[in-house]
């Protein structure tokens, strides 16, 4: 990583306002890609898990010269995912809501908050990391696939949109 000075950690309850600013900034570039109807509602989504989600995620943000640069939530297996209109049984821990500020993007900040979940999900002893994500999710999807993850299409589902939306199943195998 280019820059020596960012710091992973875990985010405070106090600063949910702060995550939630973060990834609406980064994910903003998807709002010129998808239908106005489906960037709302992908929005109230993004800030139902936000604050939904306290008590059964871990909330890990990467912040370097005290601003907020990333964040990532990372969740056991069994907690559903939520989507609009659907919820949907994870079997394996997986992380959500993966974002970088756009101007910070390309110094590593998104592989080292990965690789915080991939260490804590070791730490665990789980035998898997996974993901879901979406075909309007280019950079990333390239970026988990030089990981390693590999897709798991038996996982994937419908948003049920009129768009025919797929959420598509990765995972990461940690032996």
């Amino acid at each position: 990583m280019a820059n020596k000075s960012l710091h992973i950690r875990d985010a405070r309850e106090s600063e949910l306002q702060h995550i939630l600013a973060l990834v609406t900034t980064s994910y903003k570039e998807f709002e010129a890609i998808v239908s106005p109807t489906f960037w709302t509602s992908y929005q109230k989504l993004v800030e139902t898990t936000l604050k939904e989600s306290l008590s059964s995620a871990e909330y890990i943000v990467a912040i370097q010269d005290e601003t907020f640069v990333g964040s990532v939530l990372l969740f056991p297996p069994a907690v559903p995912s939520i989507y609009p209109g659907k919820t949907v049984k994870v079997s394996v821990p997986e992380f959500r809501l993966l974002a970088t500020l756009p101007e910070m993007r390309g110094q590593g900040i998104a592989k080292a908050l990965i690789a915080e979940c991939i260490q804590r999900t070791r730490r665990r002893g789980a035998p898997v990391l996974g993901l879901y994500t979406a075909d309007f999710m280019q950079a990333a999807t390239r970026l988990y696939q030089k990981i390693g993850f590999i897709r798991v299409p038996e996982e994937d589902f419908s948003l049920d949109d009129p768009w025919g939306t797929i959420a598509k199943s990765y995972h990461l195998p940690l032996k």
